[in-house]
């Protein structure tokens, strides 16, 4: 992959924070291509590595950051609450479900989803209707024939 400098076309924007973050873990001011090999041996690349044990893998720290998050947020909005972390990216991903109802072959929910990263001050929420059609399949293959398959449909 060939990296191309990033010219900020929003004059009303202030992108600094972002190239900074990204310019810290990730070797993006070498001119050579950039190959698996070359970014898993990047000084950033090992940064994210180390942030990812102390955030995630210290079973202790997860605990009392994201695991009370989760908490907090089943308490306040008195609804189910799911959240993971993202090994490979440097976040967290969590979803409260605020709606949904299941009939036995289609589920209708709203959701809202977010993502914490830990490289950086940044995060996203974002509001999602889904609807699940689960749909019986005929197949040569006898275990696919076990149980239902889902088929996702999002309308953001």
């Amino acid at each position: 992959m060939y990296l191309h400098p990033f010219k900020n076309q929003y004059r009303d924007q202030d992108f600094t924070l972002i190239a900074d973050t990204i310019k810290e873990y990730f070797p993006v001011n070498k001119p050579k291509r950039l190959t698996a090999k070359t970014v898993a041996s990047s000084p950033g690349f090992r940064k994210i590595g180390k942030i990812v044990n102390e955030e995630f893998l210290n079973k202790k720290a997860y605990s009392e950051k994201w695991g009370k998050l989760i908490s907090n947020l089943r308490k306040v909005f008195k609804k189910p609450v799911h959240g993971h972390p993202d090994l490979s990216g440097g976040g967290f991903f969590g979803e409260l479900i605020i709606e949904e109802d299941k009939t036995p072959d289609f589920i209708r929910q709203k959701a809202l989803k977010f993502y914490v990263s830990v490289l950086g001050p940044f995060f996203a929420i974002h509001g999602v209707d889904s609807s699940i059609a689960l749909l019986e399949i005929e197949s040569r293959v006898p275990e696919f024939n076990k149980g239902n398959f889902a088929w996702k449909f999002r309308a953001n």
